[in-house]
């Protein structure tokens, strides 16, 4: 799992070795505030496409990712 600011924004990346996992990943490094975040998730009824969704979170909450083997995330949190 990595994650780089972009000025005030984010990006979270995670790729999955080859046995599904389960994690969560918490927001308490941004700042204060309302974000968006636009995730691309694994599609678990197809091991070769993506979901994507948005949502609005803040400092006080969590990703919680279910990966399949071989899988990944990729979150962008824009701060609103």
């Amino acid at each position: 799992m990595g994650g780089l600011p972009h000025g005030r924004d984010w990006f979270i990346a995670v790729i999955n070795g080859g046995a599904a996992t389960r994690m969560a990943i918490d927001l308490e490094f941004l700042k204060k505030g309302h974000w968006k975040l636009t995730e691309l998730r694994d599609a678990h009824a197809r091991p070769d496409a993506w979901e994507r969704t948005e949502r609005d979170v803040n400092q006080n909450g969590s990703i919680a990712l279910e990966l399949g083997p071989r899988g990944g995330f990729v979150g962008y949190l824009k701060a609103q």
